[in-house]
């Protein structure tokens, strides 16, 4: 079965993609992260396309997380799951499209 993609409106989603504050947005269901919005401070910061950097978040669900990052991410992604509707941050280690380094 399909995963539904929640969908902000175009207003919004412009709104979030015109940020200078770099953030990325995920949308969680069934343990599954995925992104849904990459502000232009996040391509500004990495000089990457949103939509590079959105396929390449989307696509390599663990390899692009630095090893000593996962599990904390995976617990992240179980509480998303366990509290719906509930706002929690998240910093970890991922390595770009471009590089074979962890930022």
């Amino acid at each position: 079965m399909a995963m539904k993609h929640f969908e902000f409106s175009q207003e919004e989603q412009q709104i979030l993609e015109k940020m200078p504050v770099p953030f990325v947005v995920y949308y969680v269901e069934h343990h599954t992260g995925v992104v849904v919005a990459v502000s232009d401070g996040v391509c500004k910061l990495f000089q990457v396309e949103r939509v590079v950097l959105m396929d390449h978040l989307n696509a390599r669900k663990v390899d692009f997380i630095h090893p000593e990052d996962r599990l904390m991410v995976q617990q992240a992604l179980s509480y998303a799951y366990e509290h719906p509707g509930r706002e929690y941050k998240l910093a970890y280690r991922l390595k770009m499209p471009f590089s074979e380094d962890y930022i």
